[in-house]
């Protein structure tokens, strides 16, 4: 049986976007309220244009 040595992992983290002590209170709020109230309208407006889409191309010419 071969044994493997498994090492540390010693690299750090590079996104940026990870690193959220860097965020302003204002700018979470606002971020939170753009998830509350921004992207469920989009993507009901994407479904809705997905069923017209199935529709209008799954017609018979």
């Amino acid at each position: 049986m071969v044994e493997y040595e498994v090492a540390t992992n010693t690299t750090e983290c590079m996104c940026s976007d990870l690193q959220t002590e860097d965020y302003s209170p204002l700018y979470a709020k606002c971020n939170l309220a753009l998830i509350i109230f921004a992207l469920p309208p989009l993507s009901f407006f994407g479904v809705c244009t997905n069923i017209a889409n199935v529709y209008v191309y799954s017609r018979k010419r």
